[in-house]
């Protein structure tokens, strides 16, 4: 969703849509959100959902206003923003959740 050069400060504010596509039918609360962070050349580290990381950095569940039901290969379009301090995700059709990112 976002790239952070941690060698750089990070832009003040960032929003952005994407979509995603349903791989199976069925009924979508949210969207999970991990991280994935290149160290050096072909050394990262990541603690996506299932991986055996053991790590302090929990994923998130960014739950949408009401459920959607998909079909496979439907595509929701989300959007994101950031304030440099708090990532927020929501699904375009609802209002963006309530919080201290900016606009």
């Amino acid at each position: 969703m976002f790239q952070f050069d941690l060698e750089r400060p990070p832009p003040a504010s960032q929003r952005r849509a994407i979509e995603v596509v349903a791989t199976k039918p069925g009924r979508c609360f949210g969207l999970v959100q991990w991280l994935r962070i290149h160290l050096v050349k072909d050394l990262f580290y990541e603690n996506r959902p299932g991986s055996a990381a053991i790590n302090g950095w929990g994923h998130m569940l960014y739950r949408f206003a009401r459920p959607i039901d998909l079909a496979a290969g439907e595509r929701v379009r989300l959007l994101a923003q950031h304030n440099a301090d708090t990532l927020l995700i929501w699904e375009q059709n609802c209002r963006p959740p309530i919080s201290g990112a900016n606009s």
